[in-house]
């Protein structure tokens, strides 16, 4: 037995990475697939790139969109599928040979899963040979209450049944950032498990941080809170209750105000803390101490700090593979 899989890559001004992420397709040792690689309206020569060297292989299609966000792109190359699953690959990332045959493997002989996602090591442009292990927990099983704390994946590494998306829908297009978490919340509420395949299968490029990240990262997190306020708004009392969101979303909020120090912004950061509302006690005191340091000290030391503790952070959450 051997489905179709649909494999979607979202491209954006991607030249300089493409060929590596479509090679690595094209070296899987599952042959059955289609490539659908979904240019957003790229002002360099991504289409031409596809067109010229890729398109002789009937199996490779593009399809041209308008600049329109990740998540319309995603789903204008869902619609072009004509897979049984489907599989995503950002343009700058890479599969390894096995990664579509294993976790077919993995899903045909664990019926009990209904989405398969598997290991991956991250790497820097600026040394291609080192590789670092993110530490995050994998669960299998029903896992809507593990995605309440943020997705623990990585969109790249998971394949999904298509069916799954004719249910409970597609990317939303509302977001440009998030998308991916709103997505396996709706997926794991209702009803579908997730399965671990700890293989080491994809590449994950990372970029050196870079002011511009600082300064955007509260949009990040704003983002998160819109998508956990649909959510909250779409769930019962008890279920509320049950998941102790009002608790969570005060901790989304105090991570929009470290987002907002990082970018420098300290009046937004002193309005945000005031949005958050923990039910204990001792939380609600610390919180009121964390604004008042906040209003006093000066900005510069506030973004400097928080930038160290931000950078300290990230760096502990990748340890060099060994």
């Amino acid at each position: 037995m051997s489905p179709l899989v649909s494999i979607i890559i979202p491209a954006y001004n991607a030249e300089k990475y493409i060929r590596g992420s479509v090679k690595s397709v094209l070296d899987q040792t599952y042959k059955n697939f289609e490539l659908i690689v979904v240019d957003d309206g790229s002002t360099d020569h991504t289409s031409q790139i596809i067109k010229d060297e890729y398109l002789s292989d009937k199996r490779v299609k593009l399809i041209k969109g308008n600049d329109d966000g990740v998540a319309v792109t995603r789903n204008n190359g869902i619609r072009a599928t004509c897979g049984e699953y489907i599989a995503f690959l950002d343009a700058d990332d890479y599969y390894l040979p096995t990664k579509i045959e294993r976790e077919v493997e993995f899903l045909q002989n664990h019926p009990e899963f209904d989405i398969a996602y598997c290991n991956m090591k991250h790497f820097y442009d600026e040394n291609l040979t080192e590789l670092y292990q993110h530490q995050f927990k994998a669960p299998s099983g029903q896992v809507f209450e593990n995605l309440l704390d943020g997705f623990f994946g990585q969109l790249n590494t998971v394949l999904i049944p298509k069916e799954i998306f004719k249910k409970v829908g597609m990317f939303d297009e509302n977001f440009r950032d998030s998308e991916e978490w709103d997505m396996f919340l709706r997926i794991a509420r209702a009803g579908y498990t997730f399965g671990f395949l700890n293989e080491d299968l994809v590449r994950i490029r990372i970029r050196q941080s870079s002011l511009s990240r600082f300064e955007n990262q509260w949009k990040v997190k704003l983002h998160n809170i819109h998508v956990f306020e649909d959510l909250n708004k779409n769930m019962s009392e008890e279920e509320r209750k049950k998941y102790n969101m009002h608790n969570r979303l005060a901790k989304l909020h105090f991570k929009s105000v470290v987002a907002y120090l990082v970018g420098g912004n300290k009046r937004s950061a002193l309005i945000e803390l005031q949005r958050v509302k923990y039910d204990n006690f001792y939380k609600r005191v610390f919180i009121k101490i964390i604004y008042a340091i906040v209003f006093v000290l000066p900005t510069s030391f506030l973004r400097f700090f928080t930038i160290k503790i931000w950078t300290l952070k990230n760096k502990n959450l990748f340890k060099l593979a060994t």
